[in-house]
């Protein structure tokens, strides 16, 4: 009969024999002349040398799991974590009653779950996620999981494949401290009940499934629940009104989902330090009870159907970060329009307010620009106008601003270019007049800039050009005219950018008209390469003719001066004769002696 030492060389052996190794790591190191408790990965017992542990993490390894793992009898971890390893998760692993920590994680398994992992008893902890199980067999959540009455920690999120409901016998197992079942396919109603059996569960995720129904009015039950995830799923009905009576909740997640209703009081959340219920149905207003979660850093009640005012109370959570509160239908006061909530946000250090798409209809009070530590302000689409130029200098930390789709009038303020950590300034779709501030390219950390649709006018200050990291420009459908600047980050800007103006000009590529200048500039630079290389050409040409010129002038002078001493020579020849040499020479005129005489010619 083979000992229990035989047993686990036989199974290793015969796992190492299946793997994948390209960085040769078992092949070098699990050799029979040395013992296993030696081998890389394994651990073995102090007292008695048994095989406690198998742990691969992050090894590159590929292979089938083979079933002789079942035979390590007295694991207690196995850790094949980080790995390639698919096909089938062998059943033989129920086999392994003592094991503690099963963490297959980020493989490729592609098979259900087996059923006989119920039998590992002694489980504490159990990671399945990042596997693929998908294919012909879906993986379902056996009903045996729930036998696992040790089980600490579950792990099952982003399991592809994994469908069915989660077993009701889970909710059972006390010892539950973390439930994680994110972005898988389950359906199904969470069971009213669920928290009335685990006393010591902290963390509950089951985000991003199709999970319907209503959320459980026993929530408020799991009395050391830190962490509520139910977001992105299909859950309907009321929000439970005791969910926020919890001493130690510290992160409500139930955004994206059908809910209905008002929002409960906050009685007693005193460690409530996130709470998103974003994209709801809700409606009625914010409860003034939410100053109770005086931990509270992030609040968003986005994309509900919220009315009435901020309530005042916001100002006294002195750590809040972010007030969400975009696409709803709040409002100011009737009668005055005040902003009741405003005066109080000067408490907030580092806050993001997000106060877009809703109606808002009122002066934008003066002392809105004070907020001195506020690091994103966007008010966009609402119906709010101003008394006056808004005055931003005193905002120290501002990274984005967005005010468009306003009423918003005058002059576009020139204390906007002292915002140098400003990344987005969007104006937008308002009647801002005047001219664009020079003053702007003085914002040496903005990427966005949009303030299409007013009534701008002048030219494009050629300051802007020096903004260097300008992603996005947009001054399309205002007045204004004269050169589109040419360099810097304008070199990247299309045509859509200053579509629809009074007068712009420039390149073709953005489909305007040349502007006049650059005619003439570009007349003046062809007159002076015409001069550049004209006149020296020239200059050349008329040198040639002179030198021509005075050649024949030479040529000529030499030509008259052999002609007239050809003459002089026949001057020098002749002589006058006399009349009586004459005479004599020709006997006298006598005929006989004349030239031609008797003859012709």
């Amino acid at each position: 009969m083979a000992t229990f030492a035989q047993l686990w060389l036989t199974a290793l052996l015969e796992f190492k024999h299946r793997i994948i190794d390209p960085e040769s790591v078992l092949a070098s190191n699990w050799t029979i002349s040395s013992s296993v408790c030696n081998w890389s990965g394994v651990s073995c017992g102090v007292i008695h040398e048994r095989v406690v542990a198998l742990n691969l993490p992050d090894m590159n390894l590929t292979a089938v799991i083979p079933p002789h793992l079942g035979n390590l009898s007295f694991l207690v971890s196995l850790d094949l974590s980080g790995n390639s390893f698919y096909g089938h998760m062998p059943r033989e692993l129920g086999q392994l009653h003592r094991l503690r920590l099963m963490d297959l994680s980020f493989n490729g398994f592609n098979s259900e779950i087996p059923s006989s992992i119920g039998k590992c008893s002694s489980l504490l902890s159990l990671k399945l996620y990042y596997n693929e199980l998908s294919g012909v067999m879906l993986g379902e959540i056996p009903e045996e999981s729930g036998n696992l009455l040790c089980l600490e920690t579950l792990f099952m999120q982003h399991t592809k494949g994994l469908t069915g409901r989660i077993p009701t016998s889970i909710f059972n197992i006390s010892t539950l401290i973390v439930i994680t079942y994110s972005n898988d396919s389950l359906s199904g109603n969470l069971p009213d009940d669920l928290c009335r059996h685990l006393p010591i569960l902290r963390e509950l995720y089951l985000y991003g499934n199709k999970l319907s129904g209503n959320i459980p009015s026993s929530i408020n039950e799991c009395y050391s629940l830190q962490l509520l995830e139910l977001s992105a799923n299909r859950f309907t009905g009321l929000i439970p009104k005791r969910i926020f009576n919890s001493t130690t909740l510290q992160a409500i997640h139930i955004f994206d989902n059908n809910l209905e209703g008002t929002i409960p009081p906050l009685t007693n959340a005193p460690m409530l330090w996130r709470l998103q219920l974003w994209g709801n149905k809700l409606s009625g207003n914010i409860p003034s009870s939410i100053s109770n979660a005086s931990m509270l850093e992030i609040f968003d009640v986005g994309d509900n159907f919220l009315s009435g005012l901020i309530p005042k109370t916001v100002g006294n959570l002195r750590h809040l970060e972010i007030l969400q509160v975009a696409n709803n239908h709040l409002t100011t006061k009737s009668a005055t329009h005040e902003w009741s909530f405003r005066s109080s946000l000067v408490n907030c250090k580092n806050l993001n307010l997000h106060v877009n798409s809703n109606d808002l209809i009122s002066t934008i009070p003066s002392t809105l620009w004070d907020l001195k530590d506020i690091l994103e302000l966007d008010f966009s689409s609402n119906y709010l106008n101003n008394s006056h130029t808004p005055d931003v200098g005193h905002f120290r930390s501002l990274l984005h601003l967005k005010l468009s789709r306003n009423l918003l009038t005058g002059d576009i303020s020139s204390t906007f270019g002292g915002l140098q950590t400003l990344v987005t300034l969007d104006l937008s779709n308002n009647i801002f007049h005047g001219h664009i501030p020079g003053s702007l390219g003085g914002l040496i950390s903005l990427e966005f800039l949009d303030l299409c649709n007013n009534n701008l006018s002048g030219v494009i200050p050629e300051s802007l050009e020096k903004l260097s990291y300008l992603l996005y420009f947009n001054v399309s459908f205002n007045r204004l005219e004269g050169e589109i600047p040419t360099n810097g980050c304008f070199t990247s800007f299309s045509r859509k950018s200053f579509m629809e103006n009074y007068a712009l000009c420039g390149p073709p590529r953005l489909l305007v008209p040349p502007c006049k200048g650059s005619i003439h500039r570009n007349s003046n630079k062809t007159r002076l390469h015409a001069l550049r290389y004209g006149l020296p050409t020239i200059g050349i040409v008329l040198f040639l003719i002179v030198l021509i010129v005075m050649y024949r002038r030479c040529q000529s002078r030499n030509t008259t001066r052999l002609v007239k001493d050809d003459l002089l020579s026949l001057e020098i020849r002749r002589r006058r004769i006399s009349h009586a040499e004459f005479s004599q020479a020709t006997g006298g005129f006598d005929e006989s002696e004349m030239l031609g005489f008797r003859s012709f010619g």
